[in-house]
């Protein structure tokens, strides 16, 4: 099966890797998770679990954004740009 979308997905997966280093990096110093679902998740599951969620999610969203392509490909690009673009915008709103 060839991907529609490998930028987007490939966007999406660097946007999350700099969310976890990030985050990892504000837990180590003694920060604290701002994001009330990640703080719930990290403190049930641990941190490794919160990661594979996180990882999870996004790849349900490119699988997601694979499958309506075909059908309705301006709403796949919505779906896939409104992740990156929600994704990244968390990166870099100061808390």
């Amino acid at each position: 099966m060839k991907l529609r979308h490998p930028l987007l997905h490939l966007g999406l997966m660097q946007v999350s890797v700099l969310d976890v280093l990030g985050t990892w990096m504000v837990l180590d110093r003694g920060g604290l998770e701002l994001n009330p679902i990640a703080d719930v998740l990290i403190e049930e599951v641990g941190y490794d679990g919160a990661i594979f969620f996180k990882f999870g999610l996004m790849l349900f969203v490119a699988v997601l954004v694979e499958l309506i392509s075909p059908r309705n490909t301006s709403a796949a690009h919505f779906l896939g740009w409104f992740a990156l673009l929600v994704s990244a915008f968390i990166l870099f709103v100061p808390g």
